[in-house]
């Protein structure tokens, strides 16, 4: 009998884990990812062909519903690769963000202009984004990509639902404040000793995850990546 991969288990595993990456590095065993919390014991192919393995299929697809599920948050924060966190931990990570007096001031033009977009109308999908901010075409590419990048580390913009763009697919994007503005309040509210008990007790077994956090508070702080 083939495994049904819920949105309920995911969020499980996501709340005692803290950050999951979707699927695995090269099938490393870290960071961790929801693949192999599903599949503790199988090697991931990225395969789509009629018999191919549908772990990857139904995984590919439960990341865009619990995306917009609200149990969870889905993020491009680790080395710009799809990942998901726990309610608790983006709390703590998004008082990093909300703490400081100006946490726009290091972004460059390109992402204040796709942030003012999200932050107007969320979740949007790429292809309408990159219009938007007049960033189409080849020779926008790197621009946009850039700007894009800096949303996603600082936390500053989310993956939410999807929506058929060009015949695929394709994840939407929003501003996160726009999005989850409950938990950015919250998370606002924390002081940092509150945070970093948090940070420490979700990512202190999972040492990748924790580096890239520090690299994420000096970000957020200072612009440096």
């Amino acid at each position: 009998m083939k495994k049904r991969l819920t949105v309920k288990e995911a969020v499980s595993h996501l709340d005692h884990h803290g950050a999951l990456l979707i699927f695995p590095i090269k099938n490393r065993t870290e960071p961790l990812s929801l693949w192999q919390c599903f599949f503790p014991r199988k090697a991931m192919k990225w395969e789509w062909t009629d018999d191919a393995d549908d772990g990857v299929a139904q995984l590919w697809h439960l990341r865009a519903i619990l995306s917009s599920s609200r149990g969870a948050v889905y993020t491009k924060w680790y080395q710009g690769r799809a990942a998901v966190l726990s309610l608790k931990l983006f709390r703590a990570m998004i008082g990093v963000v909300a703490g400081e007096s100006d946490p726009l001031c290091h972004l460059s033009l390109e992402a204040r202009k796709i942030l003012e977009l999200l932050e107007d109308d969320s979740p949007l999908p790429t292809k309408r984004l990159r219009a938007l901010a007049e960033l189409s075409g080849k020779e926008n590419e790197r621009a946009f990509t850039k700007g894009m990048r800096e949303l996603w580390s600082r936390l500053l913009i989310v993956g939410y639902g999807e929506i058929e763009e060009g015949g695929f697919p394709s994840l939407t994007v929003g501003a996160t404040r726009l999005l989850f503005e409950q938990e950015w309040e919250e998370g606002a509210r924390m002081s940092a000793a509150e945070r970093e008990r948090v940070v420490l007790s979700l990512l202190s077994h999972q040492p990748q995850f924790l580096r890239a956090y520090r690299k994420f508070e000096a970000v957020v702080a200072t612009g440096a990546g």
